[in-house]
């Protein structure tokens, strides 16, 4: 039930973000439903992924079914997934991983929802810095990672003390430049 609220999010966000799929960054929706065949894939990628018109990003966006169990339950251990069966149906926690190009988790967003913040910074850090507008680089040197919040909160005090230093700097630079002026009118 959770699935399509997901991708509904990232589909919405993945719009307000300058990152691209397939230029950028790649995104892969797999089912752990050993019971879903390619007939469900595609009835979800009709239903859930109607705003993508027969999806113009190529393979930047895919959708998956892992029929081998074993390396289904391989993937899912190897990224910090865990979900169980309770009842006929699955229980797990809304959650996009990233993967950098290394094959290194650098950041899980938590959801159902989400800004699209949120995703840019996470692909920004994911591509290890080599993407990334200037904003999406002052964004993040405002925003610092709550790994126990799982969000991006504003860093009061590194803010506040760049702008302490600047203000410092201008404020001496403005006393020399009075000083020496001053001492021209005295002459």
């Amino acid at each position: 039930m959770i699935c399509p609220l997901i991708v509904h999010e990232f589909l919405k966000n993945h719009e307000k973000i300058s990152f691209k799929p397939q230029k950028d960054y790649y995104a892969i929706f797999f089912s752990f439903d050993q019971n879903e065949n390619l007939n469900d894939l595609k009835i979800f990628e009709r239903e859930h992924l109607l705003s993508l018109k027969d999806n113009p990003y190529g393979e930047g966006l895919k959708t998956l079914i892992l029929k081998d169990s074993i390396n289904l339950y391989k993937l899912v251990e190897s990224i910090g997934f865990k979900f169980k069966k309770v009842n006929g149906a699955f229980v797990h926690p809304s959650v996009f991983v990233f993967v950098s190009p290394n094959l290194k988790i650098t950041r899980y967003i938590y959801g159902p929802s989400f800004l699209p913040l949120e995703l840019e910074l996470a692909i920004h850090e994911t591509s290890e810095g080599k993407l990334g507008s200037i904003r999406v680089k002052a964004t993040k040197f405002c925003l610092s990672y709550d790994p126990k919040g799982r969000k991006y909160v504003f860093n009061f005090i590194k803010v506040f003390m760049i702008f302490s230093i600047i203000f410092v700097i201008s404020f001496a630079i403005f006393l020399a430049f009075w000083v020496k002026s001053d001492k021209r009118r005295n002459r």
